[in-house]
C-alpha cells in the first residue's frame, strides 16, 4: 500500500491538511515564516524516504528497537536543523 501512497499526487485537500498542519507547528516553534515552506518539505521527504525503506525491507535485517531507535535519531537531526 505504502509503494502506492508515493504514486498519488499530495495535492488533496486531505494531503492539505498534513501540510497545513506541520507548517502550522513551525510556525508556532517560532520558525521565521520565509523558512517555513521548504523546512516542510524537507521534513516530509525525510520521513517519506525513511518509511519508504522501511516499505520496501531495507530494515528487515534490523530488530524493530534499531529501526526506532534509527527514526528517533533522524527526528533529532531534524530538530538540531531547525534550531
Amino acid at each position: 500500500m505504502f509503494p502506492l501512497l508515493l504514486t498519488r499526487p499530495a495535492v488533496t485537500p486531505a494531503a492539505r491538511v498534513v501540510r497545513d498542519a506541520v507548517q502550522a507547528a513551525l510556525r508556532e516553534g517560532g520558525l521565521p515564516e520565509a523558512g517555513v515552506a521548504r523546512a516542510e518539505r524537507l521534513i516530509s521527504t525525510a520521513v517519506l524516504g525513511f518509511a519508504a525503506s522501511e516499505a520496501s525491507g531495507r530494515f528487515r535485517q534490523h530488530d524493530q528497537s534499531v529501526i526506532d531507535a534509527d527514526f528517533a535519531e533522524l527526528l533529532r537531526w531534524l530538530r538540531r536543523a531547525l534550531s
